[in-house]
């Protein structure tokens, strides 16, 4: 049985929230993103062909209460999901904040990106994405993709070792 959503809340950012957060709330939540969330440059294809880039941030998490503060300040939307196919799993149900819209992603990500650490590098990445959405050819935006891919392969990977070494071979410009 595939996820469902249980409960879903859609909301715009709130330039006021953005304004108050201090230094500290700043920090604190780009260091659980940082730990916890994901950044997404996915290829939109049609008919077989590349023709557009996805964003996504995500942040799931068994505890709504931690995601309230992303969803308050920078919009998105606030999901409950179930897994009934976690047959290993307690954990069935949890939330994601996620964030689809370039411009609230832009945003949080200016907000936060002088303190991330581990996510830094796929942070600017997206980050020049977003600057550059509409001047850059799908070449350009696909190496981008293919660019954060490989970052990401640092540390984990699920793709096979033939995909691996042609996404490092395009970060390389080969």
């Amino acid at each position: 049985m595939p996820a469902s959503m249980l409960s879903r809340s859609v909301g715009l950012p709130d330039l006021d929230k953005i304004s108050a957060l201090s230094d500290t709330d700043k920090a604190w939540m780009a260091g659980f993103f940082d730990g916890e969330g994901s950044i997404g440059l996915y290829r939109k294809n049609k008919d077989g062909q590349f023709y557009a880039v996805a964003t996504r941030l995500t942040i799931a998490q068994l505890d709504r209460d931690i995601l309230v503060p992303y969803f308050e300040a920078f919009g998105g939307a606030l999901t409950l999901i179930d897994r009934p196919d976690r047959k290993e799993s307690k954990h069935t149900q949890y939330w994601t904040w996620s964030c689809d819209n370039v411009s609230y992603a832009a945003m949080f990500m200016q907000v936060i990106r002088p303190w991330l650490r581990q996510k830094g590098e796929e942070a600017d990445l997206l980050i020049e994405f977003l600057k550059n959405r509409y001047d850059y050819t799908l070449e350009q935006k696909g190496a981008l993709i293919d660019k954060l891919a490989w970052l990401k392969t640092r540390t984990k990977t699920h793709m096979d070792n033939e995909r691996i070494a042609r996404i490092r071979a395009i970060a390389n410009g080969e």
